[in-house]
């Protein structure tokens, strides 16, 4: 009877451990975890008041004989099963030796295929430095170290621009870059971008434009008094070369009245705002490459006297209506309520490839802005007005007032156009040679890497958010940078999924659950229960 009392003590010392570990799994609420937790602990009790108690003073006798050995070998095999893990944890922190398990069912801690696809066909040593300004660390930080996983040809590095403020110059980093790209190293020229955003999308796209060469050509369109690209002024775009630059993008000024015409190498011409009327050479020069299936990015700003109405011809030319008008929109001033200003926040913007990124609660602001509209639709091509005034916004036709009064009156009347107004338009139209014509219905797919050509125009009645004065502020910068690249055919090339992890809140039948329960907490409990017994027989007998 007294071996069966010690026995006791070993059998509810596992019960209560089995409770503590089904509660983890199982949850510590449920009757049978505190069955095993209140069971085990009275045979703990029983044992140690009928027998553990007696035995406190003999513990010296313990580290002799026979058990002294058997603690001996379990220390040692502990030491040797501890060693061996070490190894392991070696191995594994080692690149040679690196192998991961994704065991979840969407892939959550994995590349993308696309993105694995990229990366295992690179050809040339990527650099993708990340400057962790905020300290962060987890999930984020993760995914970009996979690329490195998947290609010896990728160096991954976080950088604390705090602690190495010298990286920061080295690499050219700007007030919002995030993360530093170079590809190749031909002849000591890599192909470098920046990038703000630390998505797989962001940086697989980054990746995949290298890869593509030399960066694409834009012109800037100059000679009539437009804002000065590298001017670092309120009114200067420097800060928008800058971005451009960190797309892996080129822009240069042309005067097209030297050159004559657009130079092939254009992947887009930028048009903003000339003071003085363009030559006619310019204009047929200009509609020219866009006929062809070239890309236009035109920008005007209203004012009085009138402004240069060239490019109001220019967006004609392609069915949309730029307004020799004032857009004007309530704004919310504190302790103030609301009131009509000239510079105001977008209330609305449609889908579309520039605007699919963009966040729904941080639009572009507009100063001084036209309304731009669809005029008449020109056959086979599509418009998208991609953003809109509230609509207690208009546009006010009496500009004059506004530009001339010392404190002019509005109000809405019949010849002004009631809001919402469209404040930019995106013109999207296939080229078509006459031996191979389309049916004229047929929507142009936005889907990059095909064959087809595209004539592709984008109009805003406003180039002030595009300037250094409000470049970095809502969303300019990537509104101005998912234009261009949708003009020339860059938007979105890959577009990856966000991967969550897969919720069931299915629940389980009642057999199946009895099923699970017994198999994978109280067969484990029986074998090893049954296993104490017969050893326990055995040196008691």
């Amino acid at each position: 009877m007294k071996n069966w009392i010690k026995f006791l003590g070993i059998i509810g010392l596992v019960i209560f451990l089995f409770g503590i570990l089904g509660g983890f799994f199982i949850g510590f609420g449920h009757t049978i975890m505190i069955s095993h937790l209140v069971v085990g602990l009275i045979m703990l009790g029983v044992w140690f008041a009928m027998h553990g108690s007696k035995n406190l003073g003999s513990a010296p006798d313990v580290i002799k004989g026979r058990r002294s050995r058997f603690g001996f070998n379990a220390a040692l095999y502990g030491a040797v099963f501890l060693g061996i893990l070490a190894c392991i944890n070696f191995l594994g922190n080692r690149d040679k030796y690196n192998v991961r398990w994704d065991l979840t069912e969407e892939g959550v801690f994995s590349l993308s295929d696309q993105s694995q696809k990229v990366v295992k066909s690179l050809k040339e040593p990527l650099e993708l430095l990340v400057f962790n300004v905020m300290g962060g660390t987890g999930k984020t930080f993760d995914t970009v170290k996979l690329y490195s996983y998947y290609s010896d040809k990728v160096k991954v590095e976080i950088i604390d621009p705090n602690a190495k403020p010298h990286l920061v110059d080295k690499y050219g980093m700007k007030q919002g870059n995030i993360i530093y790209l170079a590809y190749g190293d031909k002849d000591g020229v890599k192909a470098e971008s920046r990038i703000n955003e630390m998505t797989e999308e962001a940086i697989t796209n980054a990746i995949v434009k290298l890869t593509r060469g030399a960066a694409k050509k834009m012109y800037y369109a100059i000679g009539h008094g437009e804002p000065d690209l590298e001017a670092q002024d309120q009114r200067g775009l420097n800060l928008f070369v800058g971005a451009v630059g960190d797309e892996h993008m080129i822009i240069e000024p042309i005067n097209l009245a030297q050159k004559g015409s657009v130079p092939d190498d254009a992947a887009a011409l930028v048009l903003v705002s000339p003071k003085t009327p363009y030559f006619p050479e310019e204009k047929t020069a200009i509609t020219d490459y866009a006929d062809k299936g070239g890309k236009l990015l035109i920008m005007r700003d209203p004012g009085y006297p009138a402004v240069s109405t060239d490019l109001k011809e220019i967006a004609a030319h392609y069915g949309i209506n730029l307004g020799d008008d004032l857009v004007l929109d309530t704004v919310m001033q504190l302790f103030a309520g609301p009131s009509i200003a000239v510079q105001f926040m977008a209330s609305s913007i449609e889908q579309h490839p520039i605007t699919d990124t963009l966040s729904k609660r941080d639009l572009p602001i507009m100063n001084l802005a036209s309304s731009v509209q669809i005029g008449e639709r020109k056959e086979g091509a599509t418009y998208t007005e991609l953003f809109k005034s509230s609509p207690k916004g208009w546009a006010e036709n009496d500009i004059q007032a506004i530009f001339t009064e010392k404190e002019p009156v509005v109000s809405v009347d019949a010849s002004d156009t009631k809001g919402p107004v469209s404040l930019a338009v995106a013109y999207e139209k296939e080229v078509v040679s006459p031996s191979s014509k389309k049916d004229s219905s047929s929507e142009p797919s936005y889907e990059e890497g095909s064959d087809k050509i595209f004539t592709r125009v984008v109009v805003v009645g406003d180039s002030d958010w595009m300037t250094n004065g409000l470049f970095q502020q809502a969303v300019h910068r990537d509104l101005a940078l998912n234009t261009l690249n949708w003009l020339v055919g860059e938007s979105s090339s890959i577009a990856i999924r966000p991967k969550k992890f897969k919720s069931n809140f299915a629940r389980l039948p009642k057999e199946t659950y009895y099923i699970v329960l017994g198999s994978g907490f109280f067969v484990p409990e029986m074998v090893l229960l049954f296993g104490l017994l017969v050893w326990w027989r055995r040196k008691t007998a």
